[in-house]
């Protein structure tokens, strides 16, 4: 939901829109019809970090227990696999199954594959794929073999 305020440097609260302040208004009569006549501002405020800080958490498991699968154009992406635990969390992140992880490729160009390891390559270091791993290894033996000899 977009915030209808701000507040400045000075202390002073704003509607960021003149015509906004109906709309700000009824919201705000929303949100203490939400939370009744007896709220405390601090403890709605420790609810909201405990909600971040679980949602972080759920993250965190999801992707480290998370299948590792492929979306329908064969990128990487978490999967449930049916796994009903798996399914709550993912649920409850309002995640697809499958999840797509563009941030776990292969960081060479063209390739789409679960990157597996990282290293320094003459581009810096990169993400990559076994395939591309094994051959990065390979051209600094061979290169390290050549240095050697001469």
């Amino acid at each position: 939901m977009k915030r209808l305020t701000e507040r400045l440097e000075n202390g002073v609260i704003n509607v960021k829109y003149a015509s906004q302040h109906e709309t700000a208004i009824h919201r705000l009569a929303t949100i203490e019809d939400i939370l009744g006549d007896n709220y405390d501002l601090d403890r709605l405020r420790e609810l909201v970090e405990v909600h971040d800080t679980l949602r972080e958490f759920a993250e965190d498991v999801a992707r480290q227990f998370g299948y590792h699968g492929t979306t329908p154009d064969g990128r990487p992406a978490y999967t449930t696999g049916g796994l009903s635990t798996l399914e709550w969390a993912w649920s409850l992140l309002g995640w697809p199954d499958p999840k797509p992880a563009p941030e776990c490729e292969c960081q060479e160009e063209g390739c789409h594959e679960w990157a597996t390891g990282g290293r320094p390559t003459p581009d810096g270091y990169k993400w990559l794929c076994g395939r591309h791993f094994a051959a990065y290894e390979a051209r600094a033996d061979a290169e390290a073999a050549l240095s050697e000899r001469g």
